[in-house]
């Protein structure tokens, strides 16, 4: 729930910085090339590319992050409402607008900005509606730790092997236990498992091969 939070407070903030940022290089540019493209290369334009392509590149994050869908999903939403307004009801737009803002101005909704803001808002809004974005990311699997370190087969003939003193008396540098909590095996050549007296403790018990193979 926090994140999401945080998502909505973040795309309420995002949104109009979005639009001023898109509104403002949309005109510069589109003022470079009414002039039939002699000021393209302007110090002024290419600081209106420049700022587009971040736009570009926030936006794609906002998209494809593992954030709340909310930092994406309310700026698109917005977006999208200025550039669909007009089409709907032109003049419940302008009464809306702040007086500053008329129509021949770059910020307006109906300017140079419609066709950047347009694709971008559609961006936003779709990939804020992914089911998979509105759930938490799992957590890496950790597999558990083994109580002990595993047993080596028997040397060849049946012998026990060489180690098996040390496995019995814990004294064994792969038992990661001293105290001894896990129980002891022993083979020996004779046949099946059979349990061995206990330590004089009494705290573990260990086990031998009982009869001939």
């Amino acid at each position: 729930m926090l994140r999401h939070l945080i998502g909505l407070l973040a795309g309420l903030a995002v949104a109009p910085l979005l639009w001023i940022g898109v509104a403002w290089s949309a005109g510069e540019i589109d003022g470079a090339l009414a002039d039939g493209g002699g000021s393209i290369a302007a110090p002024v334009v290419t600081t209106a590319m420049g700022v587009l392509m971040i736009i570009g590149l926030l936006c794609g994050f906002f998209a494809g992050a593992r954030i709340s869908p909310l930092t994406s999903f309310v700026p698109g939403a917005l977006l999208l409402t200025l550039c669909l307004w007009p089409v709907v009801d032109r003049a419940s737009l302008d009464a809306v607008l702040p007086t500053g803002i008329d129509p021949g101005s770059v910020f307006h909704p109906v300017g140079p900005a419609l066709m950047a803001a347009l694709p971008i808002g559609t961006l936003l809004l779709v990939s804020s509606v992914i089911p998979s974005r509105w759930s938490r990311a799992p957590r890496p699997y950790a597999p558990p730790l083994p109580d002990a370190a595993p047993y080596t087969a028997e040397a060849p003939g049946g012998a026990p092997p060489a180690d098996a003193g040390a496995r019995r008396s814990g004294s064994y540098r792969g038992d990661p236990d001293p105290e001894r909590t896990t129980t002891p095996f022993q083979r020996d050549p004779g046949g099946g498992w059979e349990p061995v007296p206990p330590a004089p403790d009494g705290d573990t018990a260990e086990f031998q091969r009982r009869g001939p193979r």
